[in-house]
């Protein structure tokens, strides 16, 4: 019987390992790591596609802090490299470390590809944010940002 346990729990093991990894790997979700102790807060910036492929992204979020932050995002065709105008884009913001719902963050379009909003983000910690533009499709990337206090 003792021979079975440790064959059982490396079993255990690999099942775990083998559903963290799987439930890592969404589309074009970005995982932006938790920053040590003592970083200051960064803008922050990164650029990514829509899980469709169809639509590049550069997102910027100024002062990347607890509070009231600006977002800036321009908004491309991934194959021509041409702003796309005039789409509908939010932001849905779901805080990961305390159930606090999802909030909502409606962009304005400036008619040149780029978005821009604001909205007050009110915990420090990780949060999941998944971009959503409508163009009578939906296009949407997803990703994670930690946000400093």
């Amino acid at each position: 019987m003792t021979g079975r346990r440790p064959f059982l729990l490396c079993i255990g093991i690999v099942l775990t390992l083998i559903l963290l990894v799987a439930s890592g790997q969404s589309g074009s979700l970005q995982s932006i790591p938790t920053p040590t102790a003592g970083n200051t807060a960064l803008p922050f910036h990164t650029t990514l596609k829509t899980s469709d492929g169809i639509l590049q992204l550069e997102l910027n979020i100024t002062p990347n802090r607890l509070g009231k932050n600006t977002f800036l995002m321009d908004v491309k065709s991934a194959s021509s490299g041409l702003p796309v105008i005039d789409e509908e884009a939010q932001i849905f913001t779901t805080m990961l470390d305390m159930d606090m719902g999802t909030g909502v963050v409606i962009f304005q379009a400036d008619g040149n590809g780029r978005y821009s909003a604001q909205a007050n983000l009110p915990m420090d910690g990780n949060w999941d944010m998944h971009i959503q533009m409508l163009d009578g499709g939906i296009h949407i990337a997803k990703l994670k940002v930690y946000l400093p206090a």
